[in-house]
């Protein structure tokens, strides 16, 4: 008979068709969408109802600058001109400040003043915020007076800051503006810690590794809430800065110690480094964090050990993956290491080449860390991704070879494998069952219907007789093909008067199927049951051996009966 290959194709596409209809559904939908909107777009014409946030004025020229040391060792900056006279009553005054005592006056009187109601101690010079102050009105032609007391090292940053004269809510909306795509990246990496850290909880549970999902999530969300700490979100959700200081704070000092966390549970080798990296950085994040607490030591007194902190742990985390080379786990750690130390020194070196105006100056030196930390996190994310497909892989060849040892092959039955643990087990639970019956079944002359017609039909012939005990027991008991032609029924807790009846179904379906092979002469039967009547005591061994002892007797039977016929 000719093979109808396009025929063939034809039912595979209707089957597909049959098992993916809601995705295609889905997918013309989302495509007529689409089509739709895109067609909508060009085709209908409304009025302009696009909300659009005015451009801020820059109120930049015509400052007069002048600083003082005072002698306590701080610095106050003055900043001196005349306020706008084209400016809208009521107009909003806002600049960046870096935690300063700040005073403003316009027209001689004081409008506004930050940093005198602070309890905590000086020095402390971490992040920094906006202020908006509310000008006056009749403000307009009148001369304004800024002084910004502070403390630390003097930079021109203080004093080539921006000032912005708008409406309130039009300078909010602005700043929101600017920081949206840090937000976005902020809330995005969020999204994927909080991923991470549950899916360690889900590992947890099914009782896999989870330390490197763990320590992953937890590296991204110390990293998210350090970039959230830089945008105005935070001054939008929080009154008190303090708060924000230590958020900033915090999450940059766990940094260096999440990271040799994460590449330990990499490692094959050479644990104990990352390991003592990870404890001396969390041995100085607590010491640094109760010194700034309590003692107010301004962060850049502490930002020379933090950055060489890192640089130790970016260095051993890189020998160690050179010197564990071989582990290839570890070629995506290595890689995001090597771009996360590119970055960072690029950023240090901007950082302290100090503020001057070229593309490597502190005005750009969080830039090229946060572009270097998030290239890192999708190097990890993405290495997490295939490190989860390769489990997901193994887990399921692992299925798939176990499914292998204990399913036969031929006949999708039971195996030995599997014959020899479940018959183990009942031994074991054997008083719990109510009684056990055992069947023992064998083909006859198979080795002469292999030798004349073929091993094809003897394979044939056992597939039929295991679908007839499949067809008979299914749900009742455990069938196994322990043998070339051998099987064996396992049925526990059957009412005693039952088993004759499923004997009697099983010649039943042999006689029924459709393989001229199999009949009952050919097929040995031996039953043996243990109940509360007979055998009561006997194990499933000894009812193994009386089923075998049967199963034989009837061989040599029917092999009387029927000689020169089974092979015909």
């Amino acid at each position: 008979m000719q093979y109808d290959y396009h025929k063939d194709t034809d039912s595979k596409s209707m089957v597909y068709i049959r098992d993916h209809f809601s995705e295609i559904v889905m997918v013309f939908s989302l495509i007529a969408f689409l089509l739709t909107g895109i067609y909508a777009l060009f085709s209908f014409k409304t009025e302009n109802t696009q909300l659009t946030v005015d451009r801020i004025s820059y109120f930049n020229s015509g400052w007069r600058i002048s600083e003082v040391e005072n002698a306590d060792s701080t610095h106050t900056l003055r900043f001196r001109n005349t306020v706008p006279k084209d400016i809208e009553n009521n107009s909003t005054l806002a600049f960046k400040s870096t935690d300063e005592v700040v005073y403003v006056k316009v027209g001689g009187e004081l409008i506004y003043t930050y940093g005198e109601e602070n309890n905590f101690r000086k020095p402390i010079n971490l992040g920094s915020h906006y202020i908006l102050i509310q000008l006056p009105e009749g403000a307009q032609g009148k001369e304004i007076d800024i002084s910004a007391t502070y403390h630390g090292k003097q930079t021109n940053w203080r004093r080539d800051r921006d000032f912005m004269i708008e409406g309130n809510d039009g300078i909010i909306l602005m700043l929101i503006k600017n920081d949206l795509p840090s937000v976005v990246i902020c809330f995005i990496m969020t999204f994927l810690s909080l991923f991470e850290l549950f899916k360690a909880i889900y590992l947890a549970s099914r009782h896999q590794p989870f330390r490197t999902t763990i320590y992953l999530g937890l590296f991204i969300l110390a990293s998210s809430n350090w970039l959230a700490s830089e945008t105005i979100l935070m001054q939008l959700m929080f009154k008190n800065m303090y708060f924000k200081y230590i958020i900033t704070y915090f999450s940059f000092l766990t940094l260096p110690c999440l990271f040799p966390m994460f590449a330990k549970e990499k490692m094959t080798r050479y644990n104990l480094p990352l390991a003592f990296a990870s404890v001396v950085s969390w041995a100085y994040a607590c010491v640094s964090m109760l010194i700034f607490v309590n003692f107010s030591i301004g962060f850049e007194k502490h930002l020379y050990v933090i950055h060489g902190l890192m640089a130790f742990v970016v260095a051993i985390v890189l020998v160690c993956c050179i010197l564990d080379r071989k582990n290839k786990q570890l070629r995506n750690l290595l890689a995001g290491t090597v771009i996360l130390a590119f970055f960072a020194i690029i950023s240090m070196i901007s950082y302290h080449n100090g503020y001057i105006n070229s593309v490597f100056s502190a005005y750009h030196f969080r830039d090229f860390f946060f572009a270097g930390m998030i290239s890192f996190i999708i190097i990890l994310l993405y290495d997490s991704y295939q490190q989860s497909a390769k489990d997901k892989h193994d887990a399921a060849l692992s299925n798939f070879y176990k499914q292998s040892a204990y399913t036969d092959l031929l006949t999708q039955l039971g195996s030995r494998t599997a014959f020899t643990e479940d018959f183990k087990h009942a031994e074991k639970d054997i008083e719990k069952y109510n009684n056990v019956n055992v069947i023992m079944l064998d083909l006859n002359n198979l080795k002469q219907i292999n030798d004349i017609k073929g091993h094809a039909v003897g394979d044939e012939l056992i597939k039929s007789l295991a679908e007839c005990l499949y067809k008979t027991f299914d749900g009742k008991g455990k069938v196994y093909r322990i043998g070339g032609d051998e099987f064996v029924v396992l049925i526990t807790d059957l009412p005693d008067d039952k088993i004759d009846g499923y004997l009697e179904k099983l010649y039943e379906n042999i006689n029924s199927q459709e393989n001229n092979e199999l009949s009952e002469s050919t097929v040995a039967i031996g039953f043996a049951q243990r109940n509360s009547k007979e055998n009561t005591d006997l194990k499933i061994s000894e009812l193994l051996k009386i089923a075998d002892e049967r199963m034989y007797e009837d061989k040599k039977r029917k092999k009387g009966d029927v000689k020169g016929v089974a092979v015909r």
